[in-house]
């Protein structure tokens, strides 16, 4: 085995020495240099250190972070040189990737395994005791070797040098081997680069070339996953029972950070962004494909070219200006680069200097005062804050969080200039845990009802009543007449003390739609609730009342209205003499439809027993015979029949005139109620 990674170490040794090998730069010359994690799951990370001449220099990222990496990537070389390419793994599995070389070396007996597949491969070997050999490879062949007794088998490499002679020596000879062809010594290194990813499948390797002479400054920054950082806060306050003094309460706050990745953050400088800045993710690492037409190979190609053309399918028009030649591509250069690594390097420069804390945008900026440092796969707490703030200790009561008893608080006012963000608090009363609470982002000078705990102390009842106020206002409009009044609605607190010691409690009171505070005068307002200031001494009682009014509405129909109706109006003093006279109006013309209609059922009653009369006629017509009294009865039932007829006919056309009466009244009534129109207040 030790022969074995002998020959391996030879092969790469001597592939950095070829012609086309380059200086490989080692990840921990590219350290990171800066760190920027984002609220919303996002790290950018800054990498900067030194390469000399031709170099490669390789990072490693998980799978995942590929289409990160490739969508944010920035490099720079920042001392004359310049980036000539940017390669990456593929994401073709690395078994698959190892399948597709021409030999195989997941071998236990990797170094004849090699030579046996690489045979007429020109290399050049160093033999202890021979010196150098060069050849073609012809074979291995093996012959034994009796020593003490003892057969030992020893592989023996042919090699056909350029005259046609035949060389042989013992493997266990060989010092070192050199392939001559540096194509095949390049295959055999990157083989060996893909065998190495398989220790850590979900990693993948991104090169980035750099070409320059000397020493230079290299620079490389991209955006990748990160976990969201939190912040946790503690706040002491004074002891409730007055040995803490007056002081105001003491802030300190605490950045939750992760480091999951495989690389030590040392001597970072770093920042945390609070925020929502847009990201997405775009796949950009899966190679996509797309469908071509095909076209057949004669004479109408090129036809069928133009055509497709014609249609769209290929893009614009083939322009006739000949495209650059490659090598001068290759020399191209952005005319004021020098002036944009400038820049770019003033920007960063310009954020290295910046405060403690600062606004960008709608972004908030934390950054650390000082170098950081947390190992890979480790986390830490990162102080942010650390000052005193104005606050003061009460007791918050909102029946609806909690009926018996308020809730232990603080009055939190940001002092500290700067905007915290979002997160747990726990809240110390001297040295003691006094309960814990979750602050929202705080603006600086903004302030926070901050509630750790439930104060028992402090007995909380509530009772609340409505009346109706008198009627005020009378509309009569559409067909209907509406009274305005206002129903008052008073809800009362009442806070029981057993405390020896006096007490501040803040009441919550929500806000409703279509409702107005009358009194008290509010210690606080918000869009969803006001809050009143209640001062309890100790051993007492106190009470808050809270009352509010809202528009109370009582309707009819206008048609609906009776004189007993009208006459309760008249007796409560809400009609004016005008709604009077119009209301009495509509009273009286709904009478006279009234007698319409009783006319019409009178007649319509009536012409009913005619028919009925004129059926039990004709039936006893039916039963007559031919004697000389029956056909005098009958004359007399058939007199009777037409004078009924003549009374139908009569009542007939009553029913009709009546009829077309009571639709005319009908349709004046409902004109003139529409058409009535009063709005007057209540004297």
């Amino acid at each position: 085995m030790l022969r074995i990674h002998a020959f391996v170490a030879s092969c790469v040794v001597v592939s950095s020495i070829s012609p086309i090998s380059v200086a490989v730069a080692a990840d921990e010359e590219l350290p990171i240099r800066r760190v920027v994690l984002y609220k919303h799951g996002l790290g950018y990370f800054e990498r900067q250190g030194v390469v000399r001449d031709r170099a490669v220099v390789r990072l490693r990222f998980g799978q995942e972070q590929m289409s990160d990496v490739l969508k944010t990537m920035t490099v720079l070389d920042r001392s004359g040189g310049r980036i000539a390419a940017i390669a990456y793994d593929s994401q073709k599995p690395p078994e698959q990737v190892l399948s597709e070389f021409a030999f195989d070396l997941r071998t236990d007996d990797v170094q004849q395994s090699l030579l046996r597949q690489l045979r007429g491969a020109h290399v050049e070997l160093e033999v202890g005791g021979v010196g150098s050999m060069r050849g073609a490879v012809l074979g291995l062949d093996t012959r034994v070797e009796s020593r003490d007794g003892t057969e030992t088998r020893v592989p023996r490499l042919s090699l056909v040098t350029d005259t046609g002679e035949i060389r042989s020596a013992d493997l266990f000879d060989v010092r070192s081997l050199k392939f001559e062809d540096e194509a095949l010594a390049s295959e055999v290194l990157r083989y060996l680069g893909v065998l190495r990813s398989t220790h850590r499948r979900d990693q993948k390797s991104v090169e980035l070339v750099c070409d320059g002479a000397g020493e230079r400054t290299v620079f490389v920054s991209y955006a990748v996953e990160q976990p969201v950082w939190k912040a946790t806060y503690r706040l002491v306050v004074p002891a409730s029972d007055g040995t803490g003094g007056d002081e105001d309460p003491y802030l300190q706050g605490w950045a939750v950070v992760d480091n999951p990745s495989d690389d030590d953050w040392n001597d970072v400088t770093l920042s945390l962004v609070a925020g929502l800045p847009v990201s997405f993710r775009h796949d950009l690492y899966t190679p996509q494909y797309r469908s071509r037409p095909e076209l057949a190979h004669d004479a109408d190609a090129v036809l069928a070219v133009e055509k497709l053309e014609a249609l769209g399918y290929l893009g614009a028009k083939r322009k006739s200006k000949k495209s650059a030649p490659l090598e001068d591509r290759a020399r191209y250069k952005a005319p004021a680069e020098s002036a944009r690594r400038a820049a770019f390097a003033n920007d960063f420069a310009s954020m290295e200097a910046a405060s403690v804390t600062r606004e960008i945008g709608d972004l908030l900026e934390y950054q650390i005062d000082h170098p950081v440092s947390i190992p890979r796969n480790r986390s830490a707490l990162l102080p942010i804050v650390s000052d005193r703030v104005k606050g003061e200790r009460l007791a918050l009561y909102n029946e609806e969080v909690r009926d018996r008893n308020p809730l232990s608080a603080v009055r939190l006012e940001n002092t500290t200039g700067l905007t915290l963000e979002g997160g747990p608090l726990t809240v110390l009363e001297g040295e003691t845990y006094a309960g814990e609470s979750l602050l929202d982002s705080l603006k600086a000078g903004e302030r926070r009802y901050v509630a750790f705990a439930v104060e028992l102390g402090i007995k909380a009842t509530t009772e609340s009543e409505s009346r109706t106020e008198p009627v005020r206002q009378v509309t009569i409009a559409r067909g209907a007449m509406i009274h305005h009044s206002r129903l008052i609605e008073e809800k009362t607190y009442s806070f029981d003390n057993k405390n020896d010691r006096p007490k501040v409690v803040i009441v919550e009171h929500a806000r409703r739609d279509g409702v107005r505070l009358v009194k008290p005068t509010p210690y606080e307002s918000e869009i969803d609730r006001v809050r009143f200031r209640v001062e309890i001494a100790p051993r007492s009682t106190e009470k808050l009342v809270v009352q509010e009014s809202r528009d109370h509405q009582q309707g009819w129909s206008i048609s609906s209205i009776d004189s007993d109706m009208i006459a309760l109006q008249i007796e409560r003093g809400v009609l004016s003499d005008e709604a009077r006279a119009l209301l009495g109006a509509v009273v009286e013309k709904k009478g006279e439809i009234h007698d319409l209609e009783v006319a019409i059922a009178d007649r319509q009653a009536r012409r009913t027993a005619l028919h009925q009369d004129q059926k039990r006629i004709r039936e006893n017509l039916r039963a007559l015979g031919g004697s000389a009294e029956e056909r005098d009865l009958r004359r007399t039932y058939v007199e009777r029949l037409q004078g009924d007829e003549s009374k139908v006919t009569g009542l007939d056309g009553d029913i009709e005139r009546l009829t077309t009466e009571l639709a005319t009244a009908r349709r004046h009534l409902e004109e003139e109620i529409v058409a009535f129109a009063l709005d007057y207040e209540v004297k």
